[in-house]
């Protein structure tokens, strides 16, 4: 794996600032409930720019939720998300990626008839600004837009390791291979923060231990990472902070040591 230029991940005006500056992605007394069940209740959470915060807790916790309502995908019944002053609250998803939040998913969402490179450019296309009739006269400043695109695409791809599968169908990929990608795709989108939800789903030790390195050079970039995983062990040793759900609430949040001695943390979650 090549290392990850924070020029090619970053918005433009963090890049040049270094890892650790930029607002923060909160959410602030956030509720949301299915059919009079509430999933999540009440939680407040800051993410940070440039640490990994791990998000834990047993099936049906609320995690997922959680992060369906940073990224826009469930709207929120109470609360607000935060995004420095900027408020997210009613925002859909294309807004918020706009934004700089990004995601990806337990199940990997791939275009499979489409190359690994066209895969990972479809998250650059939002940022440019050739328009219809450009495009379609091939002026020079989208066939400029897209080798640029093109470039920055086989760069990040390169850094997480899928460089000698560019031209292969995302559909012939092994299942790390697409989780990987859709990782490359959601970097290509330029985040302040990217949302991973059990990336470590399916791997084996050797390909988790390649996530982390990939995590841990995202968050060196300055990006912040929100890390929902099951893989506690990964997250203990990956993550700056912890936070805990059960039930939709927040029962433990802190350093990682502290988190995994939390009495509440090992009677629900983690057993004796």
């Amino acid at each position: 794996m090549k290392p990850i230029p924070a020029a090619d991940i970053t918005p433009a005006d963090d890049a040049a600032k270094g890892s650790g500056t930029g607002p923060a992605l909160r959410a602030v007394a956030v509720s949301r409930s299915f059919g009079g069940v509430r999933a999540v209740s009440d939680v407040s959470l800051e993410l940070r720019p440039g640490e990994v915060h791990g998000l834990i807790g047993p099936n049906g916790s609320g995690k997922t939720t959680f992060l369906n309502l940073l990224s826009g995908y469930y709207p929120i019944d109470v609360g607000r998300i935060l995004l420095g002053d900027d408020d997210l609250t009613g925002l859909d998803v294309q807004s918020r990626v706009r934004r700089g939040v990004s995601r990806t998913f337990q199940k990997p969402r791939l275009l499979k008839s489409l190359s690994v490179l066209d895969n990972a450019m479809l998250g650059g296309w939002p940022g440019t600004r050739a328009g219809f009739l450009e495009t379609a006269l091939a002026l020079p400043r989208p066939r400029r837009e897209e080798r640029e695109i093109r470039a920055r695409a086989t760069a990040i791809l390169e850094a997480v390791g899928l460089g000698y599968a560019l031209r292969r169908r995302a559909d012939l990929l092994e299942h790390a291979e697409q989780r990987f990608l859709e990782i490359a795709r959601a970097l290509m989108t330029r985040p302040r923060f990217v949302l991973l939800d059990e990336p470590a789903g399916g791997l084996t030790e050797a390909e988790i231990e390649s996530l982390g390195r990939v995590v841990g050079a995202v968050a060196a970039a300055g990006v912040g990472v929100l890390l929902v995983e099951h893989h506690t062990d990964f997250v203990f040793r990956l993550c700056d902070r912890v936070t805990v759900l059960d039930t939709g609430r927040i029962i433990a949040h802190g350093r990682p040591e502290v988190v995994r001695a939390h009495a509440d943390v090992i009677r629900v979650y983690l057993g004796s």
